[in-house]
Order: C-alpha cells, then structure tokens, then sequence
C-alpha cells in the first residue's frame, strides 16, 4: 500500500480514492497508516539499541583489555 496524497492510495499498483470507501474501508486504512508508524518506530529504536548495544561490548572489550 503506498499513498500518494490523502485522497487516494494504491494497492497492488491499483489506485483507489478514498472518497469512494466505507466507513469500515477507512478504517482499514486508519489502522494500515498507524501500523506503519509503529514499524518505522520499532525500526528506529531497534537502531538505537543496536548502537546501544555496540557501544557496551566496545566498553567491555577496552575494560577486559585493561
């Protein structure tokens, strides 16, 4: 699904408006929208954890090292 402006989205390279859904359609939509907020999100904190992450085992390393 990817979206062009707020009036239309394409689906399997299918443009749709979304004038033309019902109400349970839009709310399809709705959740579809917010679900690729929340895994953009979880993209980035999994980013930050895994630098997170490195930081300590170099931290650990240098310690052992010592």
């Amino acid at each position: 699904m990817t979206e062009e402006n707020t009036n239309k989205i394409f689906i399997d390279d299918k443009e749709y408006d979304l004038a033309d859904f019902d109400q349970d359609q839009l709310k399809c939509v709705a959740q579809l929208r917010d679900i690729g907020i929340q895994q953009d999100n979880l993209r980035m904190r999994f980013d930050q954890l895994d630098a997170a992450k490195s930081v300590f085992i170099s931290k650990l390393k240098s310690s052992l090292e010592s």
